[in-house]
């Protein structure tokens, strides 16, 4: 199967499945936005020809401390371990995380469903590990400062009995 066809058949599937996708003709690249249930991250999908394949690849939207790039390759070298299909990847330059799955295109099996199972892997386990890369990479001292300032009154929180709708919350 050629590139341009694999790329007519996965914006097809695209359509039918009613995803909003950006295409890029001339590098047989398709773009969309992926609401997990822990995160919002990219998505873009490439068709290759020579082997047939995919390459899904997912960037979140966390920029890596500078101080923190080692921590963190170190953190998706033991995320990489669990993973059975693809691998998390980490632009150091750019400090910006991503998680990379080639699939190849078996000419036996229905496009759909390879589709489904290549976008659909690579979903799954960027959602299941946005969550502890969101916390690592989140934890910094400015962060943990600013998350003290605004972070609720521990005495005010348990204090229901002084409240003047007997600890119903009422707006106005």
């Amino acid at each position: 199967m050629k590139r341009a066809e694999l790329f007519t058949e996965l914006q097809n599937w695209l359509r039918a499945a009613e995803f909003a996708f950006d295409s890029d003709q001339d590098n047989a690249a398709l773009a969309f936005a992926v609401n997990g249930k822990r995160g919002q991250w990219s998505c873009r999908v490439i068709c290759e020809d020579d082997p047939p394949a995919l390459q899904v690849i997912c960037r979140f939207p966390i920029a890596v401390p500078a101080d923190k790039v080692v921590a963190v390759g170190l953190l998706l070298h033991n995320f990489n371990f669990r993973v059975s299909l693809g691998a998390f990847t980490l632009a150091t330059e750019e400090r910006g995380i991503g998680f990379r799955l080639p699939f190849p295109i078996r000419p036996e099996a229905p496009l759909s469903e390879q589709f489904e199972h290549a976008i659909g892997t690579a979903c799954r386990t960027c959602d299941d590990a946005f969550q502890a890369l969101a916390l690592f990479v989140c934890d910094t001292p400015e962060a943990n400062k600013l998350l003290n300032e605004l972070r609720p009154n521990a005495e005010l929180l348990s204090s229901r009995a002084s409240s003047p709708t007997g600890g119903r919350l009422e707006l106005n």
